[in-house]
This record gives C-alpha cells, sequence and structure tokens, in this order.
C-alpha cells in the first residue's frame, strides 16, 4: 500500500465521517420539526409552523449528501483493483529497512565530523580566551 492509497483511506475515513454527521444532524432536524401527527382522532393544533425552515431546505440537504456521496464513490474508485501481496509488502519493507540502516550510517558519519569540528573550535576559543586572559593587566 503505497502513500497516495494511504491518503485516500484517509480521505475515504473522513468523507465517511462527513456523511454520518450530515445523516445525523439532517436526520435529527428532520425529526425536531416534523409537525405532530395526530393520534386516536384527536385533532392536533399547530402553535407555530416550526418544521417550515426545515422543509425549504429539503433540497439543499439532498444536494449536500449526493455530493459527498458522488466525492465518496470518486474517491474509492481512484482505490487501486489489486493491494500488493504480502510477498511483495514484506519486501518492500526490507528495501525501507535497508534504507533506514544507509540512512543510520550517514547520519552516524556526520555526527562524527561535526564532534571533531565542534572539539577543534572549542580548542580554538579556549586558546583565544586564554590569550586574552595573558592579554590583560594584572593591577586589579
Amino acid at each position: 500500500m503505497g502513500a497516495s492509497t494511504a491518503d485516500t483511506i484517509s480521505q475515504l475515513q473522513e468523507c465517511n465521517a462527513e456523511l454520518c454527521a450530515m445523516f445525523f444532524n439532517y436526520a435529527g432536524a428532520l425529526q425536531r420539526d416534523a409537525p405532530p401527527q395526530a393520534v386516536n382522532d384527536f385533532p392536533v393544533q399547530l402553535k407555530s409552523s416550526s418544521g417550515a425552515h426545515t422543509v425549504a431546505s429539503i433540497p439543499e440537504l439532498a444536494a449536500q449528501i449526493v455530493q459527498s456521496c458522488k466525492q465518496f464513490d470518486e474517491l474509492a474508485q481512484s482505490l487501486p483493483e489489486k493491494l500488493p501481496m504480502r510477498e511483495e509488502q514484506l519486501q518492500t519493507i526490507l528495501s525501507l529497512q535497508e534504507q533506514v540502516l544507509e540512512g543510520r550510517k550517514v547520519l552516524a558519519a556526520e555526527l562524527a565530523l561535526t564532534q571533531q569540528q565542534l572539539r577543534a573550535v572549542q580548542d580554538m576559543y579556549g586558546a583565544l580566551a586564554d590569550a586574552k586572559l595573558q592579554q590583560m593587566p594584572t593591577d586589579c
């Protein structure tokens, strides 16, 4: 599984979470704003048109859900048809481990060189500080 496949899977997870949130919120709004229904032929009196806002926004809510579903489908179609076999994955892991070991060797060599340079600079600083101290007058 390459980096782009992992990115696509992450995007699919985000899109799925977004869709779930939409369904949860929209279903809750529809339930909240739904007009009461008569039970046992008792007439129901509406005090206000509380559901008018939700009813007017249903096409917009549906369009948002359809758009998110299309995005999800596009992401799902961009995934590879066949994921690498276990042997291929192991080869990739071994190759990456070799690269890490090579990188460690290079970094260790750089660290040794840098430590030598630091010691040389510290020695020079010490020599300069000693020379400066010897030049200072001693009548304190």
